[in-house]
């Protein structure tokens, strides 16, 4: 059989390129890591490194708190968890691997406070549920600014004998309603 170009004449190295080492071998490569745990910032099994993962986590929490300032609360729970876990699981990654997770910590901090806020507001929002539903009753059978009022001064009321707080402690709360 006859040599075709590239192909050498035998001896060690890749075919042709006796000076380079064989495909397999890259342990004499440089830039080249031989096994994955080699590589700095990865973890071995995952595939996904602790600096994309705590970045991730720092998306995931600015986006909660966003959300749950915007009103949006079950929105906010639902991203807030998933940025705790995410953070923890980089800062996790990042110890095992012996580097840092930027993002981590501040996307645990900005979870935590979305989760907060959104869990706070669901629950406050989930005690006054029946008094709201009599306040949305009222308001659809209501024909006048009048009667939008005294609706508005129904559901104040309701609110306030809920929490035990005298008349007139959450009148502010009536322009916000008011239509």
């Amino acid at each position: 059989m006859s040599e075709q170009p590239g192909q050498g004449a035998g001896g060690t190295g890749t075919p042709g390129r006796p000076d380079l080492p064989e495909r397999g071998d890259s342990q004499d490569r440089p830039g080249f890591a031989s096994q994955p745990s080699e590589q700095p910032g990865k973890d071995p099994g995952k595939g996904e490194s602790a600096d994309r993962t705590g970045i991730r986590s720092l998306w995931l929490g600015g986006g909660a708190l966003m959300i749950s300032l915007l009103g949006f609360f079950p929105a906010g729970i639902l991203l807030g968890i998933p940025a705790l876990v995410v953070g923890f699981k980089a800062r996790k990654a990042a110890r095992r691997q012996q580097t840092q997770a930027p993002g981590a910590v501040a996307g645990i901090a900005l979870g935590s406070a979305g989760l907060a806020v959104s869990a706070i507001f669901v629950a406050g929002f989930a005690l006054v549920w029946p008094q709201w539903q009599n306040y949305q009753e009222c308001r659809s059978a209501a024909n006048t600014h009048t009667d939008t009022n005294a609706c508005v001064d129904t559901f104040i009321h309701a609110v306030e004998d809920k929490f035990g707080q005298p008349r007139g402690t959450y009148d502010g709360l009536g322009k916000y309603l008011k239509g």
